[in-house]
């Protein structure tokens, strides 16, 4: 098990409260977290309410997560979807688009997908994909 943030907080408040594993303070955008991390490599890898973050360079974070992933391992996507969305809908559009975005990745296979309404701000999306 590892952590991985780009704040160096994040990353000195995990190893205090998990000693047991390893943390990363590093960009899964960025190739240069291949080499950091080193040899480790991972049976699932999950991007929980990143998504906008990594928006405008999802396809790199798509690209390094897979090159931290074991052959047969999973990405778990978890993200919240403003009704109104103004941000990145060119990339993304909502869940849908997001399912299409992710359905169509090289290399990835969206296994399944999930899409939750609150009934208020926000609606859920949970993607499961597939690393073959």
């Amino acid at each position: 098990i590892a952590g991985m943030d780009l704040s160096g907080e994040a990353v000195k408040k995990g190893k205090k409260s998990f000693p047991e594993f390893s943390f990363y303070e590093a960009d899964i955008m960025k190739a240069e977290t291949l080499t950091l991390v080193g040899k480790a490599r991972f049976d699932t890898i999950i991007f929980e309410q990143i998504l906008w973050y990594i928006l405008e360079d999802i396809q790199s974070a798509l690209q390094n997560a897979m090159g931290l992933l074991r052959p047969k391992a999973s990405i778990i996507i978890s993200n919240a979807f403003p009704r109104e969305q103004c941000y990145g809908r060119n990339i993304i559009d909502g869940y849908a688009g997001a399912a299409k975005y992710l359905s169509d990745f090289p290399g990835l296979r969206l296994v399944q997908s999930q899409y939750y309404d609150d009934g208020l701000l926000n609606t859920d999306g949970h993607f499961l994909l597939s690393y073959e």
